[in-house]
Order: C-alpha cells, then sequence, then structure tokens
C-alpha cells in the first residue's frame, strides 16, 4: 500500500509515452542501457515479451505486467515488449517546474534534473501484474489525453492516474462504472481487433457500419463500446491515426504530398491540406521542412 504521506499525494503528470507495434524502433532483443530514473514511473506492458532489470532484480515482461519506479532506482532491460509509460510527481511542486518542462527525454539520465524521492511507494513493489481490462483502458486514456492536449489537460489526467492506482494498490475490487463491467470484457478483444484493422487499412474509405458490421455490432453500440475503450469516437480514432500516419510519411519518406494524402485515406488534396493545418497547427509541407530526417525532393 501507498504510506501514510498518501493524504498529500497530488501527482503531476509529465510526460505519456508508447511503443507499439507499429512504431517501435529498434529489434527485439536491444539492450536499454542501465539508467537512473528522474521521475516517478508507472509503465504497463501491453504486449511482446522482454525483459526489465530494476536494482538488478531480473524480471520478465509480458501482456499486463506493471511496473513502478521511483526517482533514484537503476533499471535496464531487453527489448521485446510494447508499453505505455506515465512519467508523473508524486506531488505537484511550483519549484518543480522546471524540471515537468524539460526537453530531455524521461529515459535519459541527469541527476541535476531528478526529482527527490519522498517515498510515497517504499513499500510497493516493483512489479505487479493484472488481467484487469480497464487498467489498460485506463493507461490508454491517459496517452490519448496527453497526446490531443499535452499538459493542458492535468485534471483529467491527475484523475485517470489515481484510478489506475486505486484499482492497483488500494481497492481492486472497486471497478469504474464508465460502462458495464461483463460489456467491456466481452467487446475488448475484438474493438482492439478493430482498431488494428483501422491501423492496417488507413487508405480504405471507411463507414461506421462497416466497421461495425466486422465485429458483429449495431452502429449505435459499436461507437459506444469503440470510444469506451479506446477514448476516442471510431471517426475522431481514424482523423488522428491518418495525421500521424501522414506526419510519419511527411518526416521518413520523399513522396508526394499528393501521395502521402491519398495513402491516408484522403482523396482530396484540398481537404488533406486543411485538415492536417487544423490538427498539426501548420502545412503538410512546412511540417516535411521542421521536422524530417533530410531535405525531401517534393513538395
Amino acid at each position: 500500500m501507498i504510506n501514510d504521506k498518501q493524504s498529500i499525494f497530488n501527482p503531476y503528470i509529465i510526460e505519456v509515452f508508447c511503443i507499439n507495434e507499429e512504431n517501435v524502433p529498434y529489434p527485439v532483443g536491444t539492450h536499454f542501457e542501465e539508467r537512473v530514473v528522474r521521475f516517478y514511473e508507472l509503465e504497463l506492458i501491453t504486449g511482446g515479451k522482454g525483459t526489465i532489470i530494476t536494482n538488478g532484480e531480473t524480471a520478465k515482461a509480458s501482456k499486463g505486467d506493471i511496473f513502478l519506479r521511483e526517482p533514484g532506482t537503476i533499471v535496464e532491460g531487453y527489448s521485446g515488449y510494447y508499453f505505455i509509460v506515465i512519467v508523473f510527481d508524486a506531488f505537484y511542486d511550483i519549484s518543480n517546474k522546471g524540471l515537468y518542462a524539460s526537453s530531455e527525454p524521461y529515459w535519459v539520465s541527469n541527476e541535476k534534473e531528478r526529482l527527490c524521492n519522498v517515498g510515497f511507494f517504499s513499500d510497493v513493489p516493483n512489479k505487479l501484474t493484472t488481467s484487469n481490462y480497464e487498467i489498460e483502458y485506463l493507461f490508454q486514456s491517459v496517452f490519448n489525453e496527453f497526446i490531443k492536449n499535452q499538459q493542458n489537460c492535468q485534471l483529467i489526467l491527475k484523475a485517470h492516474l489515481m484510478n489506475i492506482l486505486n484499482l492497483l494498490l488500494v481497492s481492486p475490487e472497486n471497478t469504474i462504472k464508465r460502462i458495464n463491467r461483463r460489456s467491456f470484457e466481452n467487446n475488448y478483444e475484438i474493438i482492439k481487433a478493430s482498431q488494428n484493422y483501422i491501423d492496417n487499412n488507413l487508405h480504405k474509405d471507411f463507414t461506421l457500419l462497416d466497421l461495425a458490421e466486422r465485429c458483429g455490432v449495431s452502429k449505435n453500440f459499436y461507437c459506444k463500446i469503440f470510444k469506451s475503450i479506446i477514448g476516442l469516437s471510431p471517426f475522431d480514432y481514424i482523423i488522428q491515426s491518418r495525421m500521424n500516419a501522414a506526419k510519419r510519411l511527411l518526416t521518413t519518406t520523399n513522396m508526394k504530398i499528393s501521395d502521402i494524402s491519398i495513402m491516408c485515406g484522403i482523396n482530396n488534396i484540398t481537404y488533406f491540406h486543411k485538415l492536417f493545418k487544423k490538427h498539426v497547427n501548420m502545412t503538410p509541407a512546412n511540417f516535411r521542412e521542421r521536422f524530417s530526417f533530410g531535405k525531401s525532393k517534393y513538395k
């Protein structure tokens, strides 16, 4: 359990990071070199298998495992697993605003940019295992909310994190009442499969009816359960995925912008420009010029 300091537990979410099958940048078996943890970290393993070594203690990492780390923890590992990690301070301290705003990734050791370990989780194991679907849903919600609004949604982020910790550490029987539990569990896998289908077919012209029929449910129920599990409506998720794919193609290829638009399922180049600027706050050409790894041939 959290120690008696929990009465003043007031977390501040600093960063949220996700590695999945689509964006993993390193091969299986890559050694994550030893580092000293700078903030508090709560990491959910969402798939795959690997190894994490915490303060010299080796543990296998697979779906459902959760690793809790405090500042000063020494950690290393071997890749093969996918994860969502929530990086946070145990209580908001205005004097730490400089640390919260640091541009240095959380996985880089830096003694000068490390929070003090005040012992909030001193009696909590560094590894926990759960099969609770709501916990993965909450991790995904934290990630979606952070990506969408960055740190301008601390109240929502904090609420999600405290719900995760409550389910993990305080009262596992206290389930979230967002949707019927049986409905959640019965439909979780088909909605995740639908999410994967969308991710792998962004060039297609999706309709809600087609997506719902693939899952064997009604259109209205599909919309409701999709948003409950993924955290976004199907339409918003499709748009977000298309914009993320466009950004990746703009920065890593020399494809024409018109071709990228088609690959992302948007055949009207004018609409693509309008949509991209709305969601990214710059044109596709400006985004490519600013963030591409090399000079592109095409504008």
